[in-house]
Parts: C-alpha cells; structure tokens; sequence
C-alpha cells in the first residue's frame, strides 16, 4: 500500500516516467489484496465527492462530470454515474487522451457483477482488500490508431450495484512526428486510480460480499 506522501510524487512525476508502449494491449492487472483491517487513508489534499449512494476522493486537478452517461453497451441504453477526468499532468505530452476518466456507476441489480457495466469483457481474478471483495472484467479494443482499456470492478453485495470503471484512452504513438509524444505510463495511471477507487465510501454496506458470484448479467 503506498502512502501519501509516494501517491502524491506519482502525481507530481513526469507524465512519461517509466513509460510502457501504448500499442501494447495488456489488460491492467488487479491490485495485490490488502491486509482485510488496513483500509488506506486517502491521502492529504485529495478533495472528497459525496452522491446519493457514495463518496469518494480523488486527486486535485482531476475534472468531475456530475451527470456523465456510459453508452458503450449499446442498444440506446445508458448507465448514469459521476466522472472524474484526468488532468493535463497526466496526458500532456503523451499518447494518453483527455476524454480517459475513472467513473462510479450504479445498476439496479441483486448480484453485483462487473458484467452489467460492460458489452463485452474478460473476466479477471477478484481482488479483496480492506475486507471488501471487487469482482473485476476488462474490455480492450482497438480501433484507427486508437485503444480502449476499460476495467470495472463491481462491489461485491452492494445494492444498489456499485461499478467503478477505468477508461484508458490512448492514440498509437507511431501516428506522430518522432519525438513529439512520449508513450504514457499505463501503471502510474493505474495506481491513481486503484487508490480513488480504494477511498470508495458506500452508503449503504455490501452485504455477504464474498458469497457474490461472478455470473452472468
């Protein structure tokens, strides 16, 4: 678990330290679990959101859409939920794109699982941590010089179901004069959002999370 003082040097360091090709399309990886009595205190400076059914920080100069809407499962639906935009410390310089965000989606459904969130994913292993289970799916694709990573981890026993989603938009870095773009680091980007994620505050308590089931929709 990192502390605030190094969350806050990821936030201050070069976008394109410890740089990974974007065109590489590895899924994220879920975080190591944590001890399940050591909840991470969210780090000095981060301000705090608070909406029906959650709070949440996250860190200073991200942009919040308060009435974003997720339209990536298609067929005229979409899920409503709050948006936090990174901001330009992050992608200027860089193949990562502005429109890339962390969202907290709600779905009006029994059992919790990240499938809800997504038109198509891979299951990943779930992680538990701070005595809570996220159930974990990815979705990558790629398309004109352009990739989608999308990951939601759904928590496990919450109801109203609770999805948090990582939408990592990058360009091909090829697609640029040389020199021009450095690629961005996929896993500093990662762990900023992994520690929003973990500051997650439900309203109500997920109740018998581990006897969630990764099922079907």
């Amino acid at each position: 678990m990192k502390s605030a003082f190094a969350l806050a040097a990821l936030l201050a360091a070069p976008a394109f330290a410890g740089n990974q090709p974007a065109a590489t399309p590895a899924a994220p990886q879920p975080a190591a679990p944590a001890a399940a009595s050591a909840a991470a205190p969210t780090p000095a400076g981060w301000p705090s959101y608070k909406a029906t059914g959650f709070s949440i920080s996250y860190p200073p100069g991200f942009i919040v859409d308060r009435h974003h809407e997720y339209e990536g499962i298609g067929n005229g639906n979409a899920i409503l939920g709050t948006a936090f935009f990174i901001p330009p410390a992050l992608y200027t310089g860089t193949n990562l794109s502005s429109d890339s965000y962390l969202s907290v989606e709600m779905f009006p459904q029994v059992t919790c699982t990240p499938h809800a969130f997504l038109a198509s994913y891979q299951d990943l292993p779930p992680v538990n941590e701070s005595g809570r289970k996220w159930l974990v799916a990815s979705d990558n694709e790629g398309a004109a010089g352009n990739l989608y990573r999308e990951t939601v981890y759904a928590l496990a026993g919450s109801v109203p179901c609770i999805g948090v989603r990582y939408f990592i938009h990058s360009t091909e870095v090829g697609n640029y004069d040389p020199g021009t773009v450095q690629p961005f680091d996929i896993n500093r980007v990662t762990a900023i959002f992994d520690r929003m994620r973990q500051s997650l505050k439900p309203a109500m308590p997920p109740s018998n999370p581990g006897q969630a089931a990764a099922g079907s929709r």
